[in-house]
């Protein structure tokens, strides 16, 4: 029984993981990282990562933003668990 167990929870964290993913590239960044609404929350301007290309550079750094990105993701993905 043990086993099963752990094998429920592995493939849970598996689809956890996948779709904290998609959830993150899609809107999870823009809600955290781009302008504001009321102060609280951040707006959809770059949902699905929009103006955002592969070359650009983090504003007042020289680290890809895509790394940040990825970087910020990790976190999302670790939170729920």
């Amino acid at each position: 029984m043990g086993r099963k167990n752990v094998l429920a929870i592995m493939i849970q964290s598996f689809v956890s993981m996948g779709w904290t993913t998609v959830l993150w590239f899609s809107v999870g960044y823009s809600l955290c990282f781009s302008g504001d609404v009321g102060g609280v929350i951040g707006n959809l301007d770059m949902a699905f990562l929009n103006g955002i290309m592969p070359s650009t550079v983090l504003p007042g750094n020289n680290i890809p933003l895509m790394v940040f990105i990825v970087y910020q993701m990790m976190f999302a993905i670790i939170t729920p668990h």
